[in-house]
């Protein structure tokens, strides 16, 4: 069974992420991912949540010019094309697939618009670079536990979800993850990163640790970033 369409992201040897068939017919999409680190994804296909993975899909985003609070509502199944927060409850470092659970597929995000803010992602088989300042003031990503924007040029690569801001953003961001009858509270906004913590690691694309940030492509605790000086 071949893939609904090509996908090149990452080939040859063991570099990840990347995106395949199984022996049994499902897609399958591969990364290295955190433990305990919250990441954002979009597949074109449906998955389930499991012990090891739990999806949460943006419900409603409320606030004002001071404060702006996005509520997530965890979901069993994640349907195809759908952008969404994930947490990541496997051991750390580890590959992780995302295997289709049907044979339904979308090649286009199906965004999720709530009060001035967009949810949608990276659907396509390339990068998806963002360098205009106007752009960059406008785009967050959930990740290690806080709601981040990027102040220099910004990578989203394939299966990748983000927020983006049609309007002004609030001086305070929090992210609020209902499941059943917890939720997990996600205060911290963060500004791009701090070139001197990195609580996961510094890795290459072909996951291989590094000791210190290098030019080109950087998965930065667990987020990609490329650096051009």
């Amino acid at each position: 069974v071949g893939l609904p369409w090509e996908q090149n992201i990452a080939p040859g040897g063991d570099s990840y992420p990347h995106y395949r068939d199984n022996n049994e017919g499902r897609a399958v999409y591969t990364d290295r991912i955190v433990s305990g680190n919250y990441g954002t994804v979009i597949l074109p296909y449906a998955v389930q949540s499991n012990d090891s993975i739990r999806y949460y899909t943006l419900e409603n985003v409320i606030g004002n010019d001071e404060q702006t609070e996005f509520e997530f509502n965890a979901v069993d199944t994640l349907k195809a094309g759908t952008p969404a927060v994930f947490y990541f409850r496997g051991q750390k470092g580890s590959l992780y697939e995302f295997i289709s659970i049907s044979e339904t597929f979308s090649k286009e995000p199906n965004d999720i618009v709530s009060n001035g803010w967009t949810m949608t992602g990276n659907l396509g088989s390339n990068d998806m670079v963002f360098t205009d300042q106007t752009d960059l003031e406008s785009l967050y990503f959930i990740s290690n536990g806080a709601v981040k924007n990027a102040t220099q040029s910004l990578t989203v690569s394939p299966f990748r979800a983000y927020l983006k801001a049609t309007g002004s953003v609030s001086a305070k961001l929090t992210a609020f993850f209902y499941d059943g009858g917890t939720v997990t509270t996600i205060q911290s906004v963060e500004t791009g990163f701090d070139e001197n913590v990195h609580r996961d690691g510094i890795f290459n694309l072909a996951g291989q640790s590094l000791g210190s940030i290098e030019k080109g492509f950087n998965i930065i605790d667990g987020q990609l970033y490329y650096i051009d000086e």
